[in-house]
């Protein structure tokens, strides 16, 4: 295993292994962070190379990957066999299948547009005109769903827009907007 004499490229061999690393292992930023129990800052600036990793992390992220830490350090690109056979990897999959984030073949789930087209418009509080206040609060407590005003409102337009959401303007000034299946 060769390791960059570089020193001073080590922080950018480090970051570029964990990101190819993490991309293998089908994982988002989110799911490494919550794997790795770090900060997802934190696992952005080593991706950046923008920091250095402690001895202590890069054994943690050695044994979760199954790999030798050395390998982190080397520029010789890393080859994860099938990460769903390394277990740490596999039990991670396992442990957090629910969510959806964590996963980049699964990212699209965990959007407000796919929440929307494929749960909240089937839901029969949908029926009837509802304010994005309203939605946010009910996503939050029956689906667990905490989300922005903005992002929301957005979607809804955009669902308006192509004909699949009823919008009544509910003072007639523009400023709410109560939208429906129905």
């Amino acid at each position: 295993m060769e390791v960059s004499s570089k020193n001073d490229n080590l922080p950018e061999i480090v970051g570029n292994n964990l990101r190819s690393l993490r991309k293998q292992a089908g994982l988002t930023v989110e799911g490494l962070t919550y794997a790795l129990g770090i900060s997802i800052s934190y696992t952005l600036m080593i991706e950046r190379g923008a920091t250095n990793i402690s001895a202590k992390l890069a054994a943690q992220t050695a044994n979760f990957f199954d790999i030798q830490v050395s390998q982190l350090y080397s520029d010789r690109k890393i080859t994860l066999r099938s990460p769903l056979k390394i277990e740490p990897i596999a039990k991670f999959y396992k442990e957090n299948e629910k969510n959806a984030k964590f996963f980049i073949n699964r990212r699209g789930e965990y959007s407000v547009a796919a929440f929307l087209r494929n749960t909240l418009i089937a839901d029969p509080f949908m029926r009837e005109g509802k304010e994005v206040s309203e939605i946010i609060e009910y996503c939050s407590r029956t689906y667990h769903r905490d989300m922005k005003s903005q992002e929301l409102s957005r979607e809804l337009r955009r669902l308006h827009q192509k004909g699949v959401l009823f919008r009544k303007d509910k003072f007639g000034n523009g400023a709410i907007y109560l939208y429906s299946t129905h």
